[in-house]
């Protein structure tokens, strides 16, 4: 039986008919397969925010803000000589960056901007803190003859949920002998200290991030925890006393920031430098460097990777009143440092102010032999890691 001979009789009057049908509905079936398929071998990957509704969990692009102060610009206003910068962060290959924004109804027509785009990790961003970490500073350390660590803070005494918490932040030696028995000692504090913000802990089938004194958040999935630029062999094994202490925050996700204490070192010159507080604060001190070198493997980046940005000028589209887009190449686009971009849109016309609606950030895979065979050796990389690991 042919493909196009009908499954029922009919007469020959409608045969014609049935045929057309036929053909019809499998031109169809090939093309939306082929369609599909175009799609998955070569995707664009979009990021996008809507100034209408900032607070949507539908955008993407994050934290939209003025690059000279951090102040937020959700509502998408930007003035003259003002920089827009947002993040976004994708571990998958790309050939190119479109940069598409639409402007509001009430914005002026006669506004000329340039876009950038630079790559690292989320907080390699940060300003470098002009103040150094130049010594190894700690409050009074005590330990008393059950072993239970101390820390003297605001006038009591905090016990350490354990002494793996405490090595996680302090030498063994800088803790003196606790005398619980004289009347100046301190009086217990109800609160405990924990593990050093930035440290990574592993309890049941999760790995959770220490991001401050009082929250740990899990990663989404291994590759999220490899995508930040972590390592598991900084994984402490932490028990249910010593996660206990700390509420839990959000998942972990794709795009998100490394917390305070997170250790980098620029491959560049070979300086360490800690975040806190959202900036890079160079450590001098080699007392610190050589203790927290012990205790975790820093995260391998560029500061001149970093700086490396791509820029374009979005023009005018001819199909949509007052929407810009233009196109960066990734070929200058460091690959080595980190998934994470930084997005800038600056605003160049002095005087005058522009009102965003919308704006994307894409990523797009173009249709190219290169592309077809990157992703062909991809599927056999990911068929090959399972069979291995079933075996």
């Amino acid at each position: 039986m042919s493909f196009l001979s009908p499954f029922f009789s009919i007469s020959k009057t409608e045969r014609g008919a049935y045929l057309i049908g036929r053909v019809f509905l499998y031109a169809i079936c090939i093309l939306f397969t082929f369609f599909f398929t175009i799609r998955v071998v070569f995707p664009t990957t979009p990021f996008s925010f809507s100034f209408h509704t900032p607070q949507s969990t539908k955008n993407t692009l994050s934290d939209p803000r003025n690059s000279a102060d951090q102040s937020s610009l959700e509502n998408g206003n930007i003035t003259g000589n003002q920089t827009l910068i947002g993040n976004f962060e994708s571990p998958g290959t790309f050939s190119r960056i479109r940069v598409s924004f639409t402007l509001t109804k009430k914005s002026p027509e006669n506004t000329h901007f340039k876009a950038s785009i630079s790559r690292s990790y989320r907080s390699f961003f940060f300003p470098i803190d002009e103040t150094p970490l130049a010594s190894f500073e700690h409050p009074p350390l005590y330990r008393d003859i059950t072993g239970i660590y101390y820390a003297e803070i605001d006038g009591f005494l905090k016990r350490f949920v354990s002494t793996e918490a405490y090595l996680s932040r302090y030498p063994e030696s800088f803790a003196l002998p606790l005398e619980t028995n004289t009347d100046k000692s301190p009086p217990i504090s109800n609160e405990w200290m924990g593990f050093r913000p930035g440290s990574l802990l592993a309890f049941a089938d999760g790995v959770f991030l220490v991001t401050s004194e009082h929250e740990i958040r899990p990663f989404g999935s291994p590759e999220i925890f490899l995508s930040m630029g972590y390592h598991f062999e900084n994984v402490i094994q932490a028990h249910e006393e010593e996660i206990g202490i700390y509420e839990r925050g959000r998942v972990l996700s794709y795009g998100a920031s490394q917390s305070d204490g997170t250790l980098f070192q620029d491959k560049d010159s070979g300086a360490y430098l800690l975040v806190q507080n959202q900036k890079l604060q160079p450590i001098t001190s080699p007392e610190y460097r050589k203790f927290i070198l012990e205790k975790t493997t820093p995260i391998i980046a560029s500061l001149t990777s970093r700086n490396t940005t791509l820029s374009c000028f979005p023009v005018s589209s001819w199909y949509r009143e007052k929407t810009f887009t233009c196109d960066i190449s990734k070929i200058m686009l460091p690959l080595d440092f980190g998934n994470a971009f930084q997005f800038s849109l600056k605003n160049v016309t002095p005087d005058i102010d522009a009102d965003l609606d919308t704006i994307t950030v894409s990523l797009v895979t173009d249709r190219t032999r290169d592309n077809f065979s990157l992703f062909i050796n991809q599927i056999f990389s990911r068929l090959l890691n399972r069979f291995e690991k079933n075996i």
